[in-house]
């Protein structure tokens, strides 16, 4: 085994001269002591600086003062649409109100009296499914002052009906209607008309449509207001002969 001296030299390593043992020292550092060497010394490792939190700033809410002064938002007021539909719903309710006090089955009756049964049979089934804007155009039609029957009927079934084949069934149900009613040809008229609107809502009714969307109830709210409907709606529980004096119109004599 080899044995170094390992005395602490002057440039601070140890030296490595041999000798005869592990505590001996060379000729050159007799009586020192075994020296260590210092261990280099480490720099201090850099700090890494971490990224602070960023911080969002919170909107300030806006004091009373500032609310305050914002314009309030003023509510549309409701379309002419929007009314019209408010008004057909309170319409379609009076309807059904008064049809379930007197049942539809009145209102069949009452027009059986002056139409014959086929008549009738035909002029709902046709117009079941498919609504009533047809009657309600011919009533339209009559009450804007026709001065004859036949010239109204002819005219509103040329121009409005033509569509419907050979069998014009709503110039029968009205003619009909003015030929079995006892009145004056202006009454007639008018009957007749008011018997066209009044089988149009039954026609619906007994269809399940919606009433809102019946042709000739919307016809009769729009041209002439809530209260002539509940008079027709009123009369068509009685005597058709006195549909002209339940609803007030435009015809001289009534």
């Amino acid at each position: 085994m080899v044995y170094r001296c390992r005395a602490q030299t002057n440039d601070g390593t140890l030296c490595k001269k041999r000798v005869s043992g592990p505590d001996t020292r060379c000729y050159l550092h007799q009586g020192k002591p075994a020296g260590r060497v210092a261990a280099p010394r480490k720099s201090p490792a850099k700090r890494t600086q971490r990224p602070l939190p960023q911080r969002h700033p919170v909107p300030r809410q806006p004091t009373s003062s500032r609310v305050a002064s914002q314009p309030r938002q003023r509510s549309q007021p409701p379309t002419r649409v929007t009314l019209e539909r408010r008004q057909a719903d309170e319409a379609a309710n009076l309807c059904v109100d008064v049809i379930e006090r007197g049942s539809t089955a009145v209102i069949a009756e009452r027009a059986a009296a002056y139409v014959s049964d086929e008549t009738w049979a035909t002029l709902v089934k046709r117009h079941r499914n498919r609504g009533c804007d047809d009657l309600a155009r011919l009533a339209r039609s009559i009450l804007n002052g026709k001065d004859r029957l036949h010239d109204a009927v002819g005219m509103a079934a040329g121009s409005l009906l033509g569509l419907f084949g050979r069998s014009r069934i709503e110039r029968v149900f009205a003619q009909e209607l003015a030929r079995r009613i006892p009145l004056s040809l202006d009454a007639q008229l008018s009957a007749a008309a008011r018997g066209l609107q009044i089988a149009g809502i039954y026609i619906c009714i007994v269809g399940n449509r919606d009433l809102v969307d019946c042709a000739c109830l919307r016809d009769v709210i729009k041209v002439e207001g809530r209260e002539r409907l509940q008079r027709l709606m009123q009369g068509a529980l009685e005597d058709w002969r006195w549909l002209p004096q339940h609803v007030l119109v435009a015809f001289r004599g009534e």
